[in-house]
């Protein structure tokens, strides 16, 4: 056993010799994994690639602490849109908690504002944020946070009440609509389908006989046929416009209270967010990429760019209600 330990330096002071091989194959691992990119490397050509590395960390460290200076000159000039940008790009070069904790101190304008969180994209932002960033910015704007929460869900409560209360005094008189031009377009279809059997067929017989019966016949089906075709268009049309009142009743933003319901549940759901955190299957996500590698990190952050909304809650909408049988 001794010799075995005595022998170790030998082997490393060979790579340094330059009489040694240069065709040796060292297996050069870091903390009992081994680094696939070091192995099979000449002695030579491993100890430019170690420093070139170290290089290369140093050139990032720089970097990354020049980032940090000029972010924080920004927060001093009150620039805090500039500062989240310098932030965000001093992320990318280095994994610290530093440059995210001055990120935040950036989004909450030094911590005086949590109206940041109020939206979903950096609620969820914030909610994946190591477990001390989020520590050291909770306990200054945790207060601030929750107090907005719970003053969207103070007001949320009572309009959400009279939205459903509109939307279910409305529903049933908008179905009923909705079937009865539903009847008159089925019937006015099937008068036109059935308009145009008559059609077709004296156009297959129009040679058949020597006199003008198959042509006046055709005629006449075919004024009727178009006829039908312009009444079942005009009912469908009618139709169209009452269903659509059946689907539009059902979304927050048919209406001006529906639209600000949906803002105040929005703001409650992204103020919720900030303060639970990640879920426990984006907890297990995290792990995964992290056991996975750096690659299937990125691509998990590169998923969460877009902006989840709950459906039917913030389309835009301009119509209002208008009297179904206008």
């Amino acid at each position: 056993m001794e010799e075995r330990l005595t022998d170790e330096p030998e082997k490393l002071d060979d790579m340094d010799d330059p009489t040694a091989d240069p065709n040796t194959m060292p297996e050069v691992e870091a903390e009992g994994e081994v680094d696939e990119d070091l192995v099979g490397l000449t002695p030579s050509r491993l100890k430019e690639e170690l420093a070139s590395r170290e290089a290369e960390e140093e050139k990032r460290k720089r970097e990354y602490e020049k980032l940090l200076a000029a972010a924080r000159a920004k927060r001093e000039k009150g620039d805090f849109e500039e500062a989240i940008g310098l932030y965000r790009q001093a992320m990318l070069t280095a994994e610290d908690d530093e440059a995210e904790i001055g990120l935040w101190a950036a989004y909450t304008r030094e911590y005086t504002s949590a109206e940041c969180f109020a939206t979903a994209k950096t609620a969820n932002l914030f909610a994946r944020a190591s477990a001390a960033v989020r520590e050291e910015v909770l306990s200054r704007m945790g207060a601030q946070i929750t107090a907005l929460r719970d003053e969207a869900a103070e007001e949320a409560a009572p309009l959400r009440t009279e939205v459903e209360a509109g939307m279910s005094a409305r529903r049933e008189a908008f179905r009923e609509n909705d079937a009865y031009w539903r009847v008159r377009f089925l019937i006015a279809a099937g008068c036109f389908v059935l308009l145009l059997i008559p059609v077709f067929v004296c156009g297959k017989l129009l040679y058949s006989r020597p006199d003008i019966l198959m042509p006046v016949l055709l005629g006449v089906f075919g004024v009727l046929a178009f006829a039908a075709f312009l009444v079942a268009a005009l009912v469908g049309h009618k139709y169209y416009v009452a269903h659509r009142f059946v689907t539009d009743n059902e979304k927050l933003s048919s209406t001006e209270q529906g639209r600000k319901l949906a803002v105040l549940e929005a703001r409650l759901s992204a103020f919720t967010r900030a303060l639970e955190g990640p879920t426990e299957d984006e907890e297990q996500d995290e792990d995964d990429a992290e056991a996975e590698g750096p690659e299937a990190e990125q691509e998990t952050e590169s998923e969460e760019g877009s902006e989840e909304v709950p459906e039917g809650k913030i389309e835009a909408s301009s119509e209002e209600w208008e009297d179904p049988e206008a």
